[in-house]
């Protein structure tokens, strides 16, 4: 079971995203590839963190690391997988495709979690109002 402060966070995330951001960008064939080996996991939506909670437990609560993701493609991603595909990808591929679904918030996250700082203190411009 999960704290109430993890739940309240969930449903900020569900709220904001409302949808699986991968299949949200996702053209028509990659949904096709990915519906036909996911097993029915795409329908499953997960709060995913962006920067790990391993190597960045600071940003373990702060919304602006977590996406909607499909069960499938975050444990792809976790297990250094191609989100639709499945087959390995590199660790830059890796950190490509987490840029590409965190979007524009990304450098600051990135930034964040190697000084080990909030991205309020690394970037004015992603600041909570």
């Amino acid at each position: 079971m999960e704290s109430p402060d993890w739940e309240k966070l969930r449903e900020l995330v569900m709220r904001r995203d409302k949808e699986c951001r991968l299949l949200s960008r996702a053209s028509e064939k990659e949904k096709k590839q990915l519906y036909a080996r996911s097993d029915g996991l795409h329908k499953i939506l997960d709060c995913a963190h962006i920067m790990s909670r391993g190597s960045s437990l600071h940003l373990k609560y702060d919304e602006r690391n977590i996406i909607a993701l499909n069960r499938y493609s975050h444990a792809m991603l976790d297990s250094g997988k191609h989100p639709i595909t499945g087959s390995p990808i590199s660790k830059e591929e890796h950190t490509e495709w987490w840029a590409y679904l965190a979007g524009d918030i990304y450098p600051a996250l990135y930034k964040a979690s190697k000084q080990r700082k909030s991205i309020d203190d690394v970037n004015e411009n992603f600041k909570r109002s």
